[in-house]
């Protein structure tokens, strides 16, 4: 993992974020305050989870909908990114299946393509990575996204330690992926 910052991580996806939300006609706002932490992140693997979000985001919208990125240190040792959208919402059993390996619900399997692997890797990303990953929606209102990746200066240490491998970031016990940490 090396020394990175959540704005020069969405730059590299940028444009194809872009041009996915102009191509949906889909509104797409990203807001990074400019003194926010440093994060020890995989780019490629990190880029791939802010990635996903978003086009999820993109894809559950309504026509000329608002899908907002933001990301704020609010917790003094992780940074947090949020993906926000008003689209459709989900039920609650729903969300707490989301992150099941190929799980669809009925209404998203007749609608939307996809093989419901995408949220089940995000999570093992985030997770290697040191942070969470969670959700909240309301049915007809929206969904909100966020996961977190601990500040580069709170786990510098460890890091080092570990060859800046993710080895002393990755908490263990109820891992419900055994070798996530083989996804970074």
């Amino acid at each position: 993992l090396s020394e990175d910052t959540v704005a020069s991580i969405y730059d590299s996806i940028r444009d194809d974020m872009e041009l996915r939300a102009s191509s949906q006609n889909r509104m797409l706002t990203v807001t990074f305050p400019p003194d926010l932490p440093t994060i020890p992140a995989d780019r490629s693997s990190l880029s791939e989870v802010v990635s996903n979000l978003i086009d999820n985001a993109l894809k559950y919208s309504s026509e000329g909908g608002l899908v907002a990125v933001s990301a704020n240190a609010k917790d003094n040792n992780f940074v947090t990114v949020t993906i926000q959208d008003h689209g459709i919402g989900m039920p609650g059993n729903v969300v707490g299946n989301l992150f099941h390996k190929f799980y669809r619900s009925h209404r998203s399997r007749e609608t939307v393509a996809g093989t419901g692997i995408g949220l089940y890797i995000c999570k093992a990303i985030v997770e290697s990575h040191g942070g969470k990953i969670g959700v909240s929606s309301v049915e007809g209102e929206g969904s909100t996204f966020s996961f977190t990746v601990p500040i580069y200066a709170s786990v510098a240490d460890k890091l080092q330690a570990n060859d800046h491998t993710n080895a002393g970031l990755i908490s263990t016990g109820d891992g419900w992926i055994k070798n996530h940490s083989k996804y970074t």
